[in-house]
């Protein structure tokens, strides 16, 4: 601590005779924002009495691939963000003094702008841009909203039309304006150009910042879970379905599920996570030729609802979770209790006691997400900020066997692998 500013370092080691800083982050490349984080510690730091020499950013490498037996070498790496961090030192104590004003204040006064999304999205944003149709669910128009807000718009309903040029948020506005639904006439002819038995597939994927299968990735986005409606020609529906909690790699499973009744699809899950159908593998192995052809066979859901349908209880969104209850009132999540997203299947299956992959044995699976099991399934750039601050309190430094200033840092917790559990050692190298 130093002139009531407190830090926690994430790893503080000796290097060359003098301290060495090494800051901890869950993302996959520096960024701007890290810099500054390290100089803050180094001026509290220095500020205690502590001469400090280097100072390092330890970040994922998303080019990892874990080869098992706890290997996890190559998992970090460091970059040396000295020049960066010593550059702004000088900025910590200004900082300082504003937050505390803040804090012996009122509530301030500042405006929503996309510094409530930078570095991560702010929790209140709710609080200080309140409203049933806020600027911000503009579609694809940080640009657009940025301009409103600094307008002085608040509410999109009192926005004119001609300050809107993009055709879907221009869409988005002119349903919410009015109250009511566009429906696009082409939408019945392209939903007639479907061929049947037509399959609705919703799916989810888990992914983790320290893999735990051999063959896989940091954050690789691997499925654990499906559901598929069939619709036939006469109206019939059937339903099929995947869940497999064994701890066992699952990816290649859920896939030839999938293939064993595949046809024209038409799926509802976000493009981006496809690739992890696409690649329909186990680790280790080619991907799965029927995986590639169904991919090539589905129609996105997705697109073709923004491109075609809009209402204005969707609120700028066309996920499912969006339209369903939007378009049937009489559906919605809120029957499916702790279960009701991705993100709380994802935490409901890490407490499942069956998946040893990620809790280990029953009394780990009591203790629900806490502490380091959320660093397995950490998604988002807010929750990967809360993994990596509990793993910062949980890492202690060791003293390389080589003694060539190597830091080798070992997280106290542990993660689980397969039926049994594993520490997790990474060595953190500085490049010269």
């Amino acid at each position: 601590m130093h002139e009531g500013i407190l830090v926690r370092a994430d790893v503080l080691g000796r290097r060359k005779g003098r301290h060495a800083l090494v800051e901890l982050e869950a993302s996959t490349e520096p960024k701007p924002h890290h810099a500054f984080d390290c100089a803050v510690q180094a001026y509290v730091i220095e500020g205690s009495g502590l001469r400090l020499g280097e100072i390092a950013l330890a970040h994922v490498n998303s080019e990892f691939v874990y080869p098992g037996g706890g290997d996890d070498r190559g998992l970090l790496r460091v970059a040396d963000i000295g020049t960066e961090a010593r550059a702004a030192v000088s900025e910590a104590p200004k900082l300082a003094a504003s937050l505390r004003k803040v804090l012996a204040g009122k509530e301030p006064d500042v405006r929503p702008g996309r510094h409530c999304d930078y570095p991560y999205p702010c929790p209140f944003i709710e609080h200080c841009e309140p409203g049933d149709y806020p600027v911000r669910i503009l579609p694809r128009s940080p640009e657009l909203i940025e301009r409103l807000r600094a307008e002085g718009y608040r509410d999109l309903r009192d926005v004119p039309g001609e300050a809107i040029r993009s055709r879907a948020a221009h869409r988005v506005w002119q349903a919410t304006r009015s109250g009511s639904v566009f429906l696009d006439p082409e939408l019945r002819a392209t939903l007639r150009s479907l061929g049947y038995p037509r399959h609705y597939l919703d799916f989810e994927t888990i992914r983790f910042v320290v893999p735990i299968w051999k063959g896989t990735r940091p954050y690789e986005q691997l499925p654990f879970q499906w559901s598929l409606h069939i619709e036939y020609r006469n109206g019939r529906l059937a339903h099929r379905e995947f869940l497999d909690t064994s701890g066992e790699p699952r990816m290649e499973k859920a896939a030839r599920a999938l293939l064993e009744g595949s046809a024209r699809k038409v799926r509802s899950s976000p493009s981006a996570r496809s690739r992890a159908w696409c690649s329909g593998r186990s680790p280790g192995t080619t991907p799965a030729r029927g995986t590639a052809r169904a991919a090539r066979r589905k129609n996105r859901g997705h697109p073709l609802l923004r491109a075609h349908y809009y209402r204005p209880a969707m609120k700028g969104s066309w996920s499912l979770k969006a339209v369903l209850p939007a378009v049937a009132l009489d559906l919605g999540y809120a029957g499916l209790g702790d279960v009701a997203d991705g993100e709380a299947a994802r935490a409901r299956l890490s407490r499942n006691p069956r998946s040893r992959d990620l809790c280990g044995a029953q009394g780990e699976a009591r203790r629900g997400p806490a502490g380091l099991l959320r660093l397995g399934h950490a998604r988002a750039s807010g929750s990967r900020q809360e993994a990596l601050r509990l793993s910062a309190q949980r890492m202690r430094l060791v003293r390389s066997p080589g003694g060539d200033g190597t830091i080798a840092a070992m997280r106290a917790g542990r993660l689980a692998a397969g039926t049994s559990m594993r520490p997790i050692r990474c060595r953190l190298r500085w490049r010269s």
